[in-house]
């Protein structure tokens, strides 16, 4: 499947990064647009990168020039693969492959657009009406209640944290919306970092007998914890190729801009359904074109699952109103590499 996408022709004659920002529920969100144009069409990308000195890092470097003489998507890859796009090394590693994501999906794009086609026709597939879960931080039951009365009937993804008493946690199971649990135990120095706890592992394991439980932080205490609901255990953050898949995975979390590349994420899938491990799509507060790109893969390939792929209104501050509930469908004839 990747050699039909990377065999595209493509035609790239001008670039930009363009950033990004949107108020979100947590703050203000920012990240940078790739817009490659050519033959009168343009392919979007969007760089997730969170950390404000890398953004800003590849904001001043631009784009290689080596793209002007790409004649495929594949030769954008190989460029990428062989290029330093900033002088400086960014603070955190999955940097180099957000950057990467952002540039080749944007050529993947224009290429789709130059063809005149989507991506679901170049790769062959249908898409489905996307299920999709919102996802938040949660530090107590009040927030948990404001969530449902502001998202009433959706299914949810949460992190946990230390303010989960045996009371908290007994009361947000007993709502039956949780479809995801996040323990955010695997990225020490990040700022969303919870301390392997085995007192919580437990508790949630024990309440939450039917959910996911992602990214726990393995130590001999959470292992024995954890040990009857190994296959309930998925990964998140440290998944950025195949061979970091561990053996025995409940379930993958595929975040294409995490993964880096096109052929990346396909190879995933291909492993996951080769060894029959479970995926749902997750999403890294896009506000751009990135958000759409990571819905329409799920759409091909894992629609029913508990994707963290909400439209990007579901992370704002506000209310919202008008927003889709799920699932929701892709509109028909886009061309490109694009939901909508």
């Amino acid at each position: 499947m990747p050699d039909r996408l990377l065999a595209l022709p493509v035609r790239i004659e001008a670039s930009e990064i363009v950033p990004l920002e949107r108020v979100v529920a947590d703050g203000v969100r920012r990240s940078n647009l790739v817009r490659l144009c050519g033959r009168g069409e343009e392919g979007r990308g969007e760089d997730v990168t969170f950390d404000a000195a890398d953004r800003r890092a590849l904001l001043d470097a631009g784009l290689p020039e080596g793209l002007y003489a790409a004649r495929t998507v594949g030769d954008v890859t190989a460029l990428l693969r062989d290029c330093k796009l900033t002088a400086a090394r960014p603070r955190w590693e999955a940097v180099h492959r957000y950057r990467f994501w952002a540039i080749e999906a944007a050529a993947l794009d224009l290429a789709l657009r130059q063809g005149g086609i989507g991506i679901a026709e170049a790769l062959g597939r249908i898409p489905a009406p996307l299920h999709f879960v919102v996802s938040r931080r949660v530090d107590g039951q009040e927030d948990f209640l404001e969530l449902l009365r502001r998202f009433p009937g959706l299914s949810l993804k949460l992190d946990v944290t230390s303010g989960w008493t045996e009371g908290v946690a007994a009361a947000i199971a007993a709502s039956g919306t949780v479809a995801t649990l996040d323990l955010k135990g695997t990225s020490p120095g990040s700022s969303v970092y919870l301390e392997p706890d085995p007192v919580i592992y437990e508790r949630v394991a024990r309440l939450f007998p039917d959910v996911w439980l992602e990214d726990p932080g393995l130590t001999p205490a959470t292992e024995r914890v954890l040990a009857a609901h190994r296959a309930r255990i998925a990964w998140d953050e440290p998944v950025g190729s195949v061979d970091d898949v561990p053996v025995g995975a409940g379930a993958v979390n595929v975040k294409p801009a995490r993964i880096g590349s096109i052929q990346g994420v396909l190879s995933l899938l291909e492993h996951c359904a080769r060894c029959e491990i479970p995926v749902y799509g997750g999403g890294q507060s896009e506000i751009g074109p990135g958000r759409g790109q990571a819905q329409i893969l799920a759409s091909l390939f894992y629609p029913t699952s508990p994707n963290d792929l909400a439209p990007p209104g579901y992370n704002d501050a506000g209310p919202g109103t008008g927003l889709p509930s799920s699932p929701f469908g892709p509109v028909a004839g886009v061309t490109g590499f694009r939901w909508r």
